[in-house]
């Protein structure tokens, strides 16, 4: 139909994989199609759960099976799929910005030790230092070109893959209610998607992307508080918590025995949506207003009286909820959340239309693959024309007796041509060449020290007056047959006990560190009690891959 567009999201869910068509007519965008695969009918017919490329392969059979046409659609990257990096650069034409961040990501690939798959998007929020903040989206090339050709071997090709959390930030700016462009205050949201395993967060200022995350928690840590509190089998405590699970006992149909676990877990949940909203100014520099709005989706956000808690706990004006449901006649019902899965298929629309698309991080090797497919189609399409414009030249050349050597001195120089072109192609693509090894070679030179520089500014931002520090050495020991370093931060330092709380200060400190994404471990070497002061020599080992 004139005027109406379809575009197809693929969510691999810790649970079930979801498979959407949505299509977008006059401005509104219904689900038209919508397709569940619980993981544990895949493993109940031999698929090995632990095999991405696997999985990929038997989620392309039973589409085709389902009779769901799919030719091309979006796959979305979970927490464990994909990294988000936040950089900051001073204003600097876009080919310069370019080279940087391929400097970034070659660096981080090394440090890796494997090939990473990526792209970057200037944030629109300006930095309070004036500088611009660059969101970097990475994953592994390898395990994702796997997935990639497996579902491609079963007639799925795959055009972007996107980060979870920004496919978030396009189903929001879908459906979600904006605030007015011209409003008095400024309108902080608070966007979330909690799956069974996976937490996906946005921070948006002003109907603009300011931040995003993604942390390892979801639907499945209320169920566990359930299964350890009451004393039941997983499953029972699952049943549990949809029918009867509720922080509010007042609600109905709420059984009071279930509201100490799950608020103790949403406690947990709170603390990771609380240490997003400080994340904000370290990462992006941008000062937030209070709180107005939180907007959810997942399977998890459907927990009994969860919005009226966080909206309580962030101190938000209200909680707004989404879950977007199949228009298809005599669909099948499911509990299956389709938030994402939609939010994927909304960024191919993005992009269509031409408004701000989400990131594209695909393998090289498959990149290719799809521009070597487009242009061997525009080649036959080039081949065809030309074919028929030298019938007509030839047609013309024997109506009008053209003088064949005149036909045959045009061709040589025609051929003359396209040998310099050649040779010029193969010149420029010889300095390329040596351009890129001499930058391989750089960064081989280089030496990360940037855990370093953030442990400092993290010490620097959150020690409290009573703690003084006497060294932050960062040491390096080699790993032997791995090749490379191991890298820990030793921290030296004295704490005033004269109120008898020096201890629980230092641990105070360890928590606040074991909080941050980029710190792996911290570990006391020594500590003891001299005179009124508490002294302590703790080491901080970094996350692998994030120094």
């Amino acid at each position: 139909m004139i005027g109406r567009r379809r575009a197809i999201g693929i969510d691999f869910g810790a649970e079930a994989i979801k498979a959407v068509l949505v299509r977008e007519s006059a401005g509104t965008i219904e689900v038209e199609r919508a397709i569940v695969i619980p993981r544990a009918r895949l493993a109940s017919e031999g698929v090995d759960l632990e095999d991405p490329a696997d999985v990929a392969a038997a989620v392309a059979r039973v589409i085709s099976e389902e009779g769901f046409r799919v030719r091309s659609g979006i796959l979305g990257l979970d927490g464990a799929e994909s990294i988000l990096r936040y950089t900051h650069v001073p204003p600097m034409p876009d080919r310069r910005l370019e080279t940087v961040i391929s400097y970034e990501v070659l660096s981080i690939a090394d440090r890796m030790g494997e090939p990473v798959a990526s792209d970057f998007a200037i944030l629109p929020v300006p930095r309070l230092d004036g500088e611009r903040t660059i969101l970097i989206g990475l994953a592994k090339e390898t395990a994702l070109d796997a997935k990639l050709s497996a579902l491609e071997a079963g007639g799925i090709r795959i055009e972007s893959c996107v980060p979870a959390a920004l496919a978030l930030y396009s189903a929001w700016d879908f459906f979600a209610e904006k605030a007015p462009p011209d409003g008095e205050e400024d309108d902080a949201v608070l966007a979330i998607d909690i799956g069974a395993r996976n937490l996906h967060m946005l921070v948006i200022l002003d109907n603009r992307l300011v931040f995003a995350r993604s942390a390892t928690f979801g639907g499945e840590r209320f169920t566990e508080a359930l299964e350890r509190s009451l004393g039941l089998s997983r499953a029972e405590a699952e049943a549990v918590k949809r029918r009867r699970g509720g922080l509010d006992a007042s609600r109905p149909g709420v059984a009071e025995a279930t509201v100490g676990p799950l608020r103790g877990a949403a406690g947990q949940l709170l603390s990771n949506l609380q240490s997003t909203l400080r994340f904000v100014s370290s990462q992006a520099d941008v000062e937030l207003p209070p709180l107005r709005r939180v907007w959810m989706t997942g399977g998890g956000a459907r927990l009994n009286g969860l919005d009226t808690w966080l909206a309580q706990a962030l101190g938000a004006e209200k909680v707004e909820s989404f879950a977007p449901a199949s228009t298809e006649s005599g669909a099948e019902k499911t509990d299956a959340s389709l938030g994402l899965a939609v939010g994927l298929a909304t960024v191919a629309l993005r992009a269509r239309g031409k408004r701000d698309a989400a990131l594209e991080i695909l393998p090289s090797a498959y990149r290719k693959r799809r521009i070597f497919r487009e242009r061997t189609v525009f080649l036959w399409a080039a081949g065809i024309l030309l074919g028929l414009s030298l019938v007509l030249r030839l047609a013309h050349g024997l109506w009008v007796s053209a003088d064949a050597n005149s036909l045959h001195e045009e061709l040589q120089n025609e051929w003359a041509a396209l040998e310099s072109r050649r040779a010029e192609r193969d010149a420029s693509i010889a300095e390329s060449r040596a351009i890129r090894a001499r930058i391989d070679r750089l960064l081989e030179e280089a030496e990360p020290t940037s855990f370093q520089a953030f442990l400092l500014h993290f010490l620097g931002d959150s020690l409290r007056s009573e703690i003084r520090l006497d060294s932050v050495v960062l040491e390096a020991e080699e790993k032997g047959g791995e090749g490379g370093f191991a890298y820990e931060a030793i921290v030296k330092g004295r704490v005033s006990n004269e109120k008898r709380k020096g201890f629980d200060w230092i641990l105070e400190l360890q928590d606040s560190l074991l909080r941050e994404e980029r710190v792996r471990d911290v570990q006391f070497l020594s500590h003891e009690e001299e005179g009124p002061w508490y002294t302590f020599t703790m080491a901080v080992r970094p996350e692998s891959g994030r120094m």
